[in-house]
């Protein structure tokens, strides 16, 4: 399970993927720590990331899941974009999917990766949920249902006040 105080809620990890330490998100992969190269030399054959990002700790600083869609959409042109139904248990109140390939072509491999987000509202604060995996990658409904059910997992923490940052009351 990872907990974050900070932001007052939890989820659970995906089974038998490795999390990265040491990043301000919580970052999922599900090959070898041995195999982890940048984005820019690419996913190994079958890999695939996972990362968790509270709004008010990205770069963009969105006060929205419209917003941030908004910026993101700006430098990726998405392909889909499809409203989902998310438990009220997780307290997230709206959840937005969105599809979007990246193609680097100025790598030596021709790299075409895809990207599904996962937009959300949880507890007001906008969040996301970022997949990436190779294009063509036939393990790709697992993966999709991977990322959901670790959004499905999502809980408020009881009696949390956390500080959530600067900008929190």
């Amino acid at each position: 399970t990872v907990v974050n105080d900070r932001n007052c809620f939890s989820f659970q990890a995906p089974d038998a993927w490795n999390i990265a330490t040491g990043n301000p998100a919580p970052f999922f992969f599900n090959y070898s720590p041995k195999k982890i190269v940048s984005y820019m030399m690419g996913l190994p054959k079958g890999g695939a990331n996972i990362s968790v990002i509270v709004g008010r700790e990205a770069s963009e600083h969105p006060k929205s899941i419209d917003q941030w869609m908004k910026l993101r959409n700006r430098g990726h042109s998405f392909s889909s974009v499809q409203d989902l139904q998310i438990s009220p248990n997780t307290g997230i109140s709206r959840a937005v999917k969105v599809l979007w390939t990246d193609d680097y072509e100025t790598t030596p491999h021709d790299i075409v990766t895809q990207t599904v987000a996962v937009f959300f509202e949880f507890h007001s604060q906008p969040f996301a949920a970022y997949l990436t995996f190779n294009t063509g990658d036939k393990k790709r409904e697992v993966y999709l249902k991977t990322l959901l059910t670790l959004i499905e997992s999502f809980r408020p923490l009881a009696n949390c006040e956390g500080t959530g940052g600067p900008e929190s009351p």
